[in-house]
C-alpha cells in the first residue's frame, strides 16, 4: 500500500469515527432534552398537587376556626 492510499484511509477513518463521535452527542443530546422535560413536568404536575393539598387544608382550617 502506497503512503498516499494510506493516508487516504487514514483520513476516511478519522472522517467516519467524527460522523459516528456527533451522532452519538446528538443522540445524548436528544436523550437529555427528553429527561429534562420529563422531569419539568413531573415537577409541574406535583406543584400542582401540593398547591391543591394546601388550599384544601386552608380551607379545613378556616371552616373549623
Amino acid at each position: 500500500m502506497s503512503v498516499d492510499c494510506l493516508s487516504l484511509c487514514c483520513k476516511t477513518c478519522i472522517e467516519l469515527l467524527q460522523q459516528d463521535q456527533k451522532m452519538i452527542e446528538e443522540r445524548k443530546s436528544a436523550r437529555n432534552s427528553h429527561y429534562q422535560k420529563t422531569l419539568a413536568d413531573m415537577v409541574t404536575n406535583d406543584t400542582g398537587i401540593l398547591r391543591g393539598v394546601i388550599e384544601q387544608a386552608s380551607w379545613d382550617y378556616n371552616t373549623a376556626r
